[in-house]
């Protein structure tokens, strides 16, 4: 665990009336977040890996009280609380669908939902879509237990509805975004400003990264000369120097965006999205 970037300090909040908001990415190896202040400045941003990988629908979040013990900055009073979910299982669909079929019934066609499973709704204002995910009830009470009333989050939808806030501003005719979240490798791709592909797969190691990289690119019928790479996650620079993914994709990763937060902060984006997407 370390500091990744604390730009100020957080000066005192009312309980009665906070103004700090917590946005934060609990995965199956990590557990990212950011404090901001109530101008969106960034005060604080860090990472917490624990020693051993969670099971989501097995084990509990223990390592949430080691976290709080060493950072007193968890116990303030928040304003918002934004906790996005990442490696479950979730599907997207449009929002007539909820007309039709109850979101447990959508749900059910992509994941096995565990009798005591909560079924979150997100909606992407801008995609006239749902996400539907399962937040096991052991996993919803352990954040609960620290974090009260907060507002469940998928990580996917959140950086898709960030970006469709973003991709006019671009000026780019195709864009491929990756964002690798332990094990799991997200994948969407945008065209003329729409999206027009979306996928998750399981990645366990770079070289299955580099196969699903390379079926989708053939998928899409897309050449490694005639689209920009949005890279982000964990292990980015890793990932992008791996040998396999240099001989499909060789030129340069594109990143530039006009964040609020400092540039060292640029391997976040994906929680910078969550903590920028409206609720």
């Amino acid at each position: 665990m370390g500091v990744v970037f604390k730009q100020k300090e957080l000066s005192n909040s009312s309980l009665d009336h906070p103004t700090i908001k917590l946005s934060a990415i609990v995965g199956a190896d990590s557990f990212f977040y950011a404090i901001e202040d109530k101008i969106n400045d960034l005060i604080h941003l860090e990472s917490f890996q624990p020693e051993q990988q969670i099971a989501f629908f097995q084990d509990s979040l223990d390592f949430l009280s080691d976290l709080l013990v060493e950072n007193p900055l968890l116990f303030e009073s928040f304003s918002e609380k934004r906790i996005a979910i990442a490696g479950i299982p979730y599907c997207i669909v449009h929002q007539d669908a909820l007309e039709q079929h109850t979101p447990v019934e959508l749900l059910s066609t992509v994941t096995h939902l565990a009798a005591l499973d909560t079924v979150c709704i997100q909606r992407i204002p801008a995609l006239d879509s749902v996400c539907l995910f399962p937040i096991p009830n052991s996993l919803k009470s352990e954040v609960e237990l620290y974090f009260d009333h907060p507002n469940y989050m998928h990580i996917q939808p959140a950086m898709i509805q960030w970006l469709s806030t973003q991709i006019e501003s671009f000026e780019l005719d195709r864009i491929l975004s990756v964002n690798i979240v332990g094990q799991a490798l997200l994948v969407s791709a945008w065209e003329n400003g729409k999206l027009t592909f979306h996928n998750q797969f399981k990645c366990p190691s770079i070289t299955d990264i580099s196969y699903f990289f390379g079926a989708t690119l053939e998928f899409l019928g897309w050449g490694g000369d005639d689209f920009k790479l949005l890279l982000t996650g964990e292990n980015k620079e890793e990932t992008i120097k791996h040998e396999v993914l240099l001989k499909i994709y060789r030129t340069n990763s594109w990143d530039s965006f006009e964040l609020k937060w400092p540039n060292e902060t640029a391997d976040f984006l994906d929680l910078y999205a969550v903590s920028k997407c409206a609720l």
